[in-house]
């Protein structure tokens, strides 16, 4: 055990943060959770979304949990949707599109590391109004309708048309409703900063 807690400081001493690859900060942060879980003085601190995440689930009344399969595909689509919009919190988050649309490997590391620490916290955020709406409408439409919005995204970024995007993104994914892609056109034409800002 304290053999953990030397191996971090030693990493850390001869580390500048901003030279730290993404592998020294993995095992750091591998290393700082199993102390915290021997019951050691809290060491890592929480991803920079989680607050945002915090903020999003009061303002739509509907916390955010990785408990469930629904509760995970949720948050990757909201902070797709957040990165897509530009937020701060959300921009080191890297997506591929996998089985249920855009997904990032490192937010999922980042949830499940984490514990319950969606659902408490205090440190506040700064969402700008207009960048709340939009992801809140997109929340509020479900978690099928997101999936449909954030692949048809993703496929718009390679310069493609919203038209050719979903068409392309309906051949990908026959399950989701024929509603979904006339509400996915519809809620593009009225927020066209998700494809222009990506």
């Amino acid at each position: 055990m304290k053999s953990n807690q030397n191996q971090i400081k030693w990493v850390q001493r001869r580390m500048k943060p901003a030279s730290i690859s993404l592998g020294v900060k993995s095992t750091l942060k591998y290393l700082n959770t199993r102390i915290d879980k021997l019951g050691r003085s809290k060491m890592v601190t929480e991803p920079a979304i989680f607050p945002v995440l915090r903020k999003l689930g009061e303002e739509t009344g509907k916390p955010f949990t990785k408990d469930r399969f629904k509760g995970r595909v949720r948050i990757q689509k909201v902070v797709f949707l957040l990165k897509s919009l530009g937020q701060p919190e959300a921009m080191d988050y890297n997506y591929n599109l996998y089985v249920n649309g855009p997904y990032s490997t490192d937010l999922a590391k980042d949830y499940y590391s984490e514990g319950n620490s969606l659902k408490t916290g205090s440190q506040e955020v700064n969402i700008p109004e207009a960048r709340m709406k939009i992801v809140v409408e997109a929340d509020e439409k479900g978690v099928d309708f997101m999936e449909a919005l954030t692949t048809t995204i993703s496929l718009a970024t390679e310069n493609r048309s919203i038209e050719d995007a979903i068409k392309w993104a309906r051949d990908l994914k026959p399950h989701l409703a024929s509603m979904h892609w006339k509400e996915v056109r519809i809620f593009l034409t009225a927020h066209r900063s998700l494809i222009q800002s990506t």
